[in-house]
């Protein structure tokens, strides 16, 4: 898979194997106040999980409580560099039990979200779709806990990872089982793709449909094999270290001829609280096979952010540059530019991002 991954992120340069620094310049940070059960834009008690269109982030929530959990549509307020402006109230909401909730979200770039929803062990679990202005359009139900989800670059299909099935699931947008013509996509005949166990978190695609995905706290890889509709060559990239908390998640990123594409990961071994960002949020350059230096520029009036519990979640939006990353303890939503390389972009008018187009 590294193989694919540098062609995919340098377009046939040749590719340095020396670890990089990637430099995250921060131009948007939020403290959510949508954690009281009743209030509009009620999501869950902690932000969870994050879809950024370059616009608008849309985040969802868990909950420690029965509170249950939801999603809300945010955008960037014109002329700030601390808020989020909330566009609507929450949308999607569903009970759950304690400590559960959904659990991670996708934007496809027609404005569809896919979410996961955990509502415990035992339960049954669901795969819905939203239009980006809230309306359910469908829903999937799903025998095992579902927990990542990704839309599938190559066919546009919602995929899943889900704790405890070790298979990839796959949805078509009516919300019926992907079948690939010997197959469905589902927890029973889905592609397998476990090594030693199936406790999977999250998962993350490349541009050519590529896995990069999370086994408790360790990082794997798999190639996706068209002529056998599954996926072959499954490695782990980084040890595991860790038991199996929530909250272990990835993001593939490709920013640009001057990166090799790396993955950005929270390596989150325990739940406490009291740990600091920079110690738990980790950058993995798949082409170098080496730790990947993020090189953070936090907002000069607000500083670095506060100790967590190590619960983040990430998503990147490729034509912008940008990256949205929630902070699950301090219900934070950051706004992150990516750049090149230190110098190659210039940071004049960053500020300007608020202004990102409109898809209509």
């Amino acid at each position: 898979m590294r193989h694919v991954l540098i062609v995919l992120a340098l377009a046939g340069l040749a590719v340095q194997a020396t670890a990089q620094t990637v430099r995250l310049v921060e131009v948007k940070r939020t403290a959510l106040v949508n954690t009281t059960p009743g209030n509009t834009w009620f999501i869950g008690r902690n932000v969870s999980s994050v879809a950024w269109d370059g616009t608008d982030a849309y985040v969802g929530g868990l909950s420690f409580d029965t509170s249950g959990s939801a999603i809300a549509k945010v955008t960037p307020q014109v002329g700030t560099t601390n808020g989020l402006y909330q566009l609507a109230g929450s949308f999607g909401f569903q009970a759950t039990v304690a400590t559960r909730g959904i659990q991670d979200i996708a934007y496809r770039a027609d404005g569809r979200l896919g979410v996961a929803t955990d509502f415990g062990s035992g339960n049954t679990n669901t795969l819905r779709a939203f239009s980006d202005g809230g309306a359910l359009v469908s829903t999937s139900t799903i025998s095992a806990r579902a927990n990542g989800v990704h839309f599938d670059p190559i066919d546009n299909r919602l995929t899943s990872l889900s704790l405890g099935s070790g298979r990839v699931i796959k949805v078509n947008d009516d919300g019926t089982t992907y079948n690939d013509g010997t197959k469905n996509w589902d927890t029973t005949t889905g592609p397998i793709i476990f090594l030693t166990d199936s406790t999977h978190r999250d998962l993350t695609m490349d541009g050519v449909g590529n896995l990069v995905f999370r086994r408790q706290n360790a990082v794997h890889s798999a190639d996706f094999n068209a002529g056998g509709n599954n996926y072959i060559n499954i490695v782990q990239e980084l040890p595991s270290n860790s038991t199996n908390v929530n909250g272990q998640n990835i993001e593939f990123i490709n920013a640009g001829i001057n990166f090799n594409a790396f993955s950005m990961f929270s390596d989150r071994r325990v739940t406490a609280a009291g740990q600091n960002w920079t110690d738990i949020v980790k950058g993995y350059d798949t082409a170098g096979n080496a730790a990947v230096t993020l090189d953070y520029q936090w907002l000069g009036a607000l500083g670095a952010p506060a100790t967590g519990n190590g619960y983040y979640d990430f998503s990147y939006h490729a034509p912008s540059g940008t990256l949205a990353v929630t902070d699950f303890i301090n219900n934070n939503v950051h706004i992150f530019q990516v750049v090149p390389t230190p110098g190659a972009l210039s940071l004049a008018g960053l500020a300007g991002l608020v202004a990102l187009r409109r898809r209509r």
